[in-house]
């Protein structure tokens, strides 16, 4: 045929859609009709390629006998994936948008002011706790913990308005629901605290040591006696002395929480603990801190005795977070409602509270004294490279000089 283009072997035949797009088979039994307005390209295999004579795009027949194709006009766009040994792409490239909003909140909330954020949320959850309750249900924790949290963002938020909307990211993120959880945990480590003491301090605290001239059975008898009394009435928590009245009877009076027993907890717990800025007696909410400190010594002292009332011959230790603790702990502080103790007896306590309040004040200041002597010794110490010998005797000198 006088109209058929032919092909030379360096053309490269067209594109497999073109082929595809005249709704023929690929059988190799399938001969095209012919027609009058189809015509032929001739390729070197001898086969032939309908076509319309008359072509819609000739553009694209053009470059069709020229052996060309068309280039793509997309560009290859700069990745920053990362390939491990040969192996496939495992990283893409984040969206910009989320570039820049992760620039600019790493930007403002650096890894230092995230830290110090949780520390004082921290302080602030313990403080809160020693304000409100120390043995709330998991739901008044979790109320307490979130108002905490909030109120920490706000103060940031108002000392810094800049920081608002990444601290309202920041919080309700992954990061923000972890500081949330450890808030909640606050709770567990006083109890811990208060615990550990209570477990070391029980035996001397309330004179139950052993009789080792008395058989095992004896020992043993003797301590659970004087451990049920203890238990009994509130005699482990409560002071009982004899006031002889001037008619000569000896009566018996009553302070409550006035045993020796909790406040030597609460020194330990002040002094060895450092709980002295939590407790913060130098305010004029003092009082609700200090009561809510003793309801817990009073607990957990009498967890230990409970535990010590097993004895070394039963293995068995009570778990210390249990509803019939947090029953006990509200229990004592309903002791305080008007009503529940006498005239004396209130009084008593009114008494026992200021001193106790002027004690724990003044072995405050001692430990914030021999913390910042100590201080002062090693930084000295460092400076000088002198051994623990040759800065024992400035130890010595300069505590004199703070008392």
């Amino acid at each position: 045929m006088s109209n058929d283009v032919s092909h030379s072997m360096n053309d490269p035949p067209p594109p497999s859609d073109a082929y595809r797009s005249t709704g023929f088979h690929s059988s190799n039994n399938f001969q095209p009709a012919m027609s009058n307005d189809i015509y032929y390209f001739t390729r070197s295999d001898n086969s032939n390629v309908v076509q319309s004579s008359s072509d819609p795009i000739p553009e694209v027949t053009k470059k069709l006998t020229q052996g060309t194709r068309p280039t793509s006009r997309k560009t290859k766009r700069d990745s920053t994936r990362t390939k491990f040994l040969g192996s496939k792409y495992v990283a893409q490239e984040l969206p910009r948008s989320i570039q820049q909003a992760s620039s600019s909140l790493l930007l403002v909330l650096t890894p230092m002011f995230i830290r110090d954020f949780k520390e004082d949320a921290r302080i602030s959850m313990i403080k809160a706790l020693f304000q409100e309750n120390l043995f709330l249900s998991p739901s008044e924790l979790s109320t307490i913990a979130q108002k905490t949290l909030d109120t920490m963002v706000t103060r940031c938020a108002n000392q810094n308005p800049a920081h608002w909307p990444e601290l309202i990211l920041w919080k309700s993120g992954s990061d923000g629901k972890s500081c949330l959880t450890r808030l909640k945990g606050v709770l567990k480590e006083i109890h811990g605290d208060f615990q550990e003491v209570a477990v070391i301090s029980w035996i001397l605290a309330y004179g139950l040591s052993l009789d080792i001239t008395n058989t095992r059975y004896e020992m043993q008898a003797t301590r659970v006696a004087d451990l049920t009394l203890l238990l009994s009435n509130y005699l482990f928590a409560d002071k009982i002395v004899e006031v002889t009245m001037n008619d000569g009877r000896i009566i018996l009076c009553r302070t409550p929480f006035g045993h020796a027993a909790i406040l030597d907890m609460l020194e330990h717990i002040i002094s060895c603990k450092q709980y002295s800025c939590y407790i913060c007696l130098n305010v004029e909410s003092w009082k609700p801190r200090l009561t809510n400190a003793i309801f817990l010594a009073v607990t957990t002292c009498a967890w230990s005795l409970e535990n010590a009332l097993s004895g070394p011959w039963s293995a068995a230790t009570k778990d210390f977070q249990t509803n019939a603790n947090r029953t006990r702990y509200t229990k004592l502080k309903s002791r305080l409602d008007p009503g529940m103790l006498s005239d004396d007896e209130r009084l008593r306590l009114d008494e026992l509270l200021d001193d106790m309040c002027d004690a724990l004040k003044h072995i405050i200041d001692t430990s914030r004294t021999t913390s910042r002597s100590t201080a002062i010794s090693s930084d000295f110490a460092r400076k000088t490279n002198l051994g623990y010998t040759g800065i024992l005797y400035k130890v010595i000198f300069r505590l004199q000089d703070y008392i």
